[in-house]
């Protein structure tokens, strides 16, 4: 999916346009228009960033679908739920290498899952 681009009365349309998300604790989200420098480095890093992005939500995805197929397996009390486990885990800790999951958090969520097996 795109993501939606704003063109205000004083922006041209070959310019880039960049929306974003503010928030406070009071309040739901508040979007403002702004444009982005227009300097070659921040072009090229806002190209990296989406790109960093979309291969991150790809590889989230995996490791959720992975995870999902564990779980109803302990749910079923699969004997194939550990081989699962192993490969969730295994995916888990290739994201924190690959930078897309900070290594507590990728512990944390390990471990729970390996408790949901020996409780099932």
């Amino acid at each position: 999916m795109e993501r939606p681009l704003l063109q205000g009365p004083e922006s041209r349309p070959d310019e880039p346009v960049r929306l974003v998300t503010l928030s406070d604790n009071r309040s739901n989200f508040v979007f403002k228009e702004f444009r982005m420098a227009t300097h070659a480095s921040a072009i090229k890093r806002m190209a990296q960033n989406e790109q960093r992005r979309l291969r991150n939500a790809s590889y989230r995805s995996r490791v959720k679908s992975s995870i999902k197929k564990y779980l109803a397996a302990v749910d079923e009390k699969d004997p194939e739920a550990g081989k699962l486990l192993q490969e969730a885990s295994q995916l888990i800790r290739k994201g924190v290498s690959k930078g897309v999951y900070h290594r507590n958090t990728a512990s944390r969520t390990i471990s729970r899952l390996a408790r949901k097996n020996i409780s099932a």
